[in-house]
């Protein structure tokens, strides 16, 4: 049996928001070598518009990447419900969906407080 090289055990961080700054958090972790990487999506957040955004309300992270390897998304874990961590699930789910993914299950870690949902790939 062949030994699996470092690049299969490669851990890769990406955040795509939320990193230097406050809201709009999107990080995404990938594991694997380049090729054969799996991708799962941690918080998939809205920022609020301000002085230097004139007339926006919010703002959405670029999930352009992502989009690309879809097929490879296996997960999107939402840690808290702030909009910053969850706010554009409606918005950009329907991008990241993939006709391997036709159902989204719900998981509540603790009983009468927020909920962490959980998107998993069939």
């Amino acid at each position: 049996m062949p030994k699996n090289s470092q690049a299969d055990k490669e851990l890769v961080f990406l955040p795509l928001g939320g990193a230097g700054e406050i809201g709009m958090n999107l990080y995404l972790y990938g594991f694997g070598s380049a090729r054969k990487r799996k991708w799962l999506m941690v918080d998939l957040g809205i920022t609020f518009g301000d002085f230097r955004h004139p007339g926006i309300d919010t703002i959405l992270p670029d999930i352009s990447f992502i989009e690309e390897v879809r097929d490879d998304l296996v997960g999107i874990v939402i840690t808290h419900a702030h909009e910053d961590h969850y706010g554009a699930v409606q918005t950009l789910w329907p991008r990241l969906r993939h006709r391997s993914m036709p159902h989204v299950s719900q998981l509540r870690c603790w009983p009468r407080v927020w909920p962490t949902m959980v998107l998993m790939r069939n």
